[in-house]
């Protein structure tokens, strides 16, 4: 998965962290809280709590567990090495801007077909779509 991460600054921890909340959508396309991520991780098997979370995004706390990369890494769908401390190359930032292209495209319901269109490989003409997608589809939702 990729995160849009065009203008983010991604020097810490934290904010990767909250990039992924800005550029990402949850299953039902609609910007992640806090407690849906934290639901997601139980979902998915991960202990994750709203207070340990809250912690990273505001940087209270910068070195956490494997498991909560791991727990984290689950939920966005990128890899754990998206956290490591250097910069995201192209393959990163296109991997969250293909997630947020594929959260729209299941939220209105794009065949198969249509999301393949839809795939491009210029990464400001995918930005375009996403974002169109999302002002247009998700929002009147």
């Amino acid at each position: 998965m990729d995160v849009d991460t065009a203008g983010d600054r991604l020097d810490t921890l934290a904010d990767r962290i909250r990039a992924l909340f800005v550029n990402t959508r949850d299953q039902n396309g609609k910007p992640w809280t806090g407690r849906a991520v934290v639901a997601q991780a139980k979902a998915l098997g991960y202990t994750l709590s709203e207070a340990s979370l809250s912690e990273l995004r505001s940087a209270r706390v910068t070195n956490p567990s494997k498991k909560t990369l791991e727990a984290l890494a689950a939920v966005f769908e990128v890899d754990t090495s998206y956290f490591a401390n250097t910069a995201p190359d192209a393959q990163q930032r296109r991997a969250l801007l293909d997630q947020r292209y594929r959260a729209v495209a299941d939220r209105i319901g794009l065949s198969n077909v249509e999301y393949r269109l839809g795939s491009t490989e210029d990464d400001a003409a995918l930005r375009f779509l996403v974002e169109a997608l999302e002002t247009d589809y998700v929002d009147e939702s």
